[in-house]
């Protein structure tokens, strides 16, 4: 086996092409795309909330300290609907405390332009929730 690893060695190492197209153009590719990107390998989310959201619970407080996450505010809904069809946005989130057995409920509303981003916070806040329910609910 050390044999035949020595002779494909030699024989890749005498062909300058193969040289080039073994290692260095590879190296050169993992250099290049390692610097696209912000490079934190974590996204970003940029959210609104609603204008009649609860924000006195522990959902909202939640995810208002994840490091991922930014809540912004708009003056006009001009604004806010623009940076949605933009993409810049990755969604609106209305928090209604409930009457029945679970004691909020929390909606997403968002547009075709972040079909990339909602996914992933719905299901990080489908993380919070269950994080902050665990809490509450130890025994179960």
């Amino acid at each position: 086996m050390l044999a035949i690893t020595r002779a494909s060695l030699r024989a890749i190492t005498r062909s300058p092409s193969a040289v080039i197209f073994s290692f260095v153009f590879p190296f050169i590719f993992i250099i290049v795309f390692g610097f696209i990107g912000n490079g934190s390998g974590r996204q970003n989310f940029r959210i609104v909330m609603d204008k009649n959201a609860d924000t006195a619970n522990a959902f909202y407080a939640a995810l208002k300290s994840i490091d991922g996450v930014k809540i912004l505010k708009f003056d006009s809904d001009e604004k806010l609907q623009s940076e949605m069809q933009k993409g810049n946005v990755a969604g609106i989130i209305n928090i209604k405390k409930n009457s029945t057995c679970s004691p909020y409920s929390v909606t997403l509303r968002s547009t075709h332009a972040s079909d990339d981003k909602w996914p992933q916070l719905r299901s990080m806040m489908g993380a919070v929730i269950n994080s902050i329910s665990d809490s509450f609910y130890k025994p179960r």
